[in-house]
This record gives C-alpha cells, sequence and structure tokens, in this order.
C-alpha cells in the first residue's frame, strides 16, 4: 500500500488511563510535519564550556518544552478539564506563526495548567497520530 499524506483535519478524542471517575476528554489532532520539525529543532539545546571552547559541544533535547509545544499546537478541544475551583476550563486558542504561516493553537496560559504527567501523554498520543499505520510500513 502507498504512503498516504496525514489528515490535519481529522480529530479523535482521549482520555488518560489513570483519570477513571468524570475523565477529561482530550480532542487532538495531527501536526503537521512543517510545524513538528520546527519544534524538534527548536528543543535541540546546543551547550559549549566557555571555560572549554575547544571541547566538544554538549546537545541535549529540551523533551518538557518540545512535549508542550507539541501539545499547544495538536489540542484542538477538551471536555470537562476543571480548574482549581472545580468550574470547567474554556478552551481557547491563540495564534502562532510558523515560517510563514499562522496557527490557531491551544492558548499557553491554559496548556500551562495540564499537569507535566499529562502533558507528556498528550504529546504522545498527537506525535503517533503522525506515524504511518500497519499496512504503510510503520517501524
Amino acid at each position: 500500500m502507498a504512503i498516504k499524506a496525514i489528515d490535519l483535519h481529522t480529530t479523535k478524542t482521549v482520555v488518560h488511563p489513570d483519570d477513571k471517575d468524570n475523565p477529561t476528554k482530550w480532542i487532538i489532532g495531527a501536526v503537521d510535519s512543517r510545524v513538528y520539525g520546527q519544534l524538534s529543532d527548536r528543543s535541540l539545546v546546543v551547550a559549549v564550556d566557555p571555560q572549554r571552547p575547544d571541547e566538544e559541544a554538549g546537545v541535549k533535547l529540551a523533551k518538557n518544552q518540545l512535549a508542550f509545544e507539541v501539545a499547544q499546537f495538536g489540542l484542538k478541544g477538551w471536555e470537562n478539564f476543571p480548574g482549581e475551583n472545580g468550574e470547567p476550563l474554556p478552551y481557547a486558542t491563540q495564534s502562532e506563526t510558523v515560517g510563514s504561516r499562522v496557527y490557531k493553537v491551544a492558548k499557553g496560559d491554559l496548556v500551562a495548567r495540564i499537569p507535566g504527567k499529562v502533558l507528556r501523554w498528550l504529546h504522545q498520543q498527537i506525535v503517533d497520530m503522525n506515524k504511518l499505520d500497519d499496512e504503510e510500513g510503520n517501524d
């Protein structure tokens, strides 16, 4: 079977496996390859020790930053996400520019309120939407 394009218009609803009682439903969609490439590249941190500039530079992946930004671009909404007072937090968007294109993404101050464990899980769920299916030869 031929490789298919990423469907950027389909969403799916997911529930974190630890969220048993009256769970929050997260509505997610795939992140296009341009955005994912930019976010991945931005999350690489290269460090040179100024005391030893001739030594090899250190490279690390800012995984939590990447998870936050992928969730921000991939979250399309949520249901039953209560704030600290128990009232539902409304989903809202803001504009972000990547390259020459403007995207509507989840508002950063709202994404910042998602617990880290859930944010990292959402990141993986969103990334999984970009993978090839078994018929297309995903390894």
